[in-house]
């Protein structure tokens, strides 16, 4: 019923996009094949983006991500990642998340070192894509702990972004156009 009530105003509330939005996905889809992964359905991201500008209504969108769901039974990587900072491990076994993203790889015909991850929360955006070798950028909210940018900044393949514009300023520095 709560999920019914959710689906059933969703697209009553207001949309927000994060700074700079528009500006990364402009310039980010002309130097490469860019898509949105989501764990929303795909419809309302295509409108919120449709409302954003006319020009990224075809940028691809992969909805249903669930990249909150944790697959005991996915063998294809450890169950847990322990970190410096944390007194908790950090799950690794999405695979509802890694299905989507091998998805795309299978459609464009491209390696996951081929593959850069844009996102603001490292445990549900980055932590499965690292571990699967992927580029992987952290665009920080407010309350990102410390010890999450330092991890990024650790990882060989990782970048700690000061927003979409600096995210796309790397993008097109540093990673291979596709």
């Amino acid at each position: 019923m709560l999920y019914t009530m959710f689906k059933k105003n969703y697209d009553k509330m207001g949309i927000v996009f994060k700074e700079d939005a528009k500006y990364f996905l402009e310039n980010v889809k002309a130097k490469t094949e860019t898509c949105i992964i989501t764990n929303s359905e795909t419809d309302s991201v295509v409108r919120k983006l449709h409302k954003m500008s006319d020009d990224h209504f075809y940028i691809p969108v992969y909805g249903n991500a669930k990249k909150y769901i944790l697959d005991d039974g996915w063998r294809d990587l450890p169950e847990s990642a322990e970190k410096n900072g944390l007194d908790r491990p950090i799950f690794l076994r999405r695979k509802l998340y890694w299905n989507v993203l091998q998805q795309l790889m299978q459609e464009k015909n491209i390696s996951s070192e081929e593959v850069c991850v844009v996102g603001d929360i490292y445990e549900l955006d980055l932590v499965m894509p690292e571990h699967k070798a992927m580029h992987i950028i952290l665009t920080p909210r407010e309350k990102t702990p410390q010890f999450e940018i330092d991890w990024v900044k650790s990882y060989s393949r990782g970048y700690v972004a000061n927003g979409l514009s600096d995210a796309y300023s790397f993008i097109a520095g540093n990673l291979k156009a596709a």
